[in-house]
């Protein structure tokens, strides 16, 4: 799809034909940008469109974070600029451009420390600390989350805290240290119970089911992709209840639960191709191919065996 056009530095005109899809989010945000508004409003629904189109379409949000950048400083406006470079590091992640997106968050940290924009830079330091992870150089995401976490604390930030525990726990995990993963996904559980925030708390159940099926403890690992199953659907959550399912689909395969496994996968496709998610329709294909071949695997082992 093509990115939106914007028109002219001074007027801020934005063709948002291509975003209508009947969300409200998206609807209200429209609609917005029809009024007269100053800079600094401009920039903050600038700002939040990229956000918004971040798990959607990263170019859009690029071309929006890129807008509220420039905006930003004809304004002079360093917070909006540096909320911009954060919007913009975000989408460049997603997109796998790991270098550009450190750079974008790098750029932003200088303008929250200059400001002496606490949570700013806490937001900033754990953003950091992904990139890293996703760069697999761990000693500088733990460096970073360590930096977020000790802010946040000092705000006392129980959202903050809870994001950057689970951050830590996916480090944990991916150094096999599962013990230590699951005690900050638990962590990060207490807290999510705590405010009541469903989608975190089942984040948490995901996680700490991923970690079981590292351990190979599969019957756990049902247990809590269940919890988030459940979690998921009280909020219709319908994206990540279809990557949930996707999920409980491997440890059913393993625990040779065929049937479950593929009703699991399955489920998790129609999902995902009524909601247009073109990865999780081609993992999902990716699972089901598996499913096959092992279950193709044990047909010709049990003939072996019975020759």
């Amino acid at each position: 799809m093509s990115g939106p056009h914007i028109y002219g530095q001074s007027t801020q005109v934005i063709d948002v034909e291509s975003l209508t899809t009947g969300d409200f989010v998206f609807d209200s945000l429209n609609a917005a940008f029809n009024k007269e508004w100053n800079d600094t409003t401009k920039i903050k629904l600038l700002n939040e469109i990229s956000w918004h189109l971040t798990p959607i379409d990263v170019d859009k949000s690029i071309v929006f974070a890129d807008s509220a950048i420039k905006l930003s400083e004809k304004s002079d406006w360093k917070i909006g600029k540096a909320d911009a470079l954060n919007n913009k590091g975000e989408a460049l992640r997603n997109k796998g451009s790991f270098d550009e997106a450190l750079k974008q968050h790098k750029l932003a940290l200088e303008i929250f420390l200059e400001l002496s924009d606490s949570k700013g830079e806490a937001k900033t330091e754990s953003n950091i600390g992904i990139i890293y992870f996703n760069l697999s150089d761990f000693s500088q995401s733990f460096k970073h989350f360590d930096n977020a976490l000790d802010i946040y604390k000092i705000l006392k930030n129980q959202d903050g805290i809870l994001n950057v525990y689970g951050y830590i726990g996916v480090v944990f995990s991916n150094f096999k240290q599962h013990e230590k993963a699951i005690e900050y996904f638990e962590k990060a559980l207490q807290i999510a119970e705590k405010m009541n925030n469903n989608s975190k708390i089942a984040t948490q159940f995901n996680n700490l089911g991923l970690t079981f099926v590292e351990m190979k403890e599969y019957s756990k690992a049902i247990t809590y992709y269940e919890k988030a199953l459940n979690e998921f659907k009280k909020i219709n959550e319908e994206f990540n209840y279809s990557i949930t399912l996707g999920n409980i689909g491997i440890p059913y395969m393993e625990l040779k639960n065929y049937s479950m496994a593929r009703k699991s996968f399955e489920e998790s496709l129609a999902m995902a191709v009524k909601l247009g998610d073109q990865y999780g329709v081609a993992h999902q294909y990716g699972n089901i191919g598996e499913l096959y071949l092992k279950m193709e695997g044990d047909y010709y082992l049990k003939l072996n065996e019975k020759n």
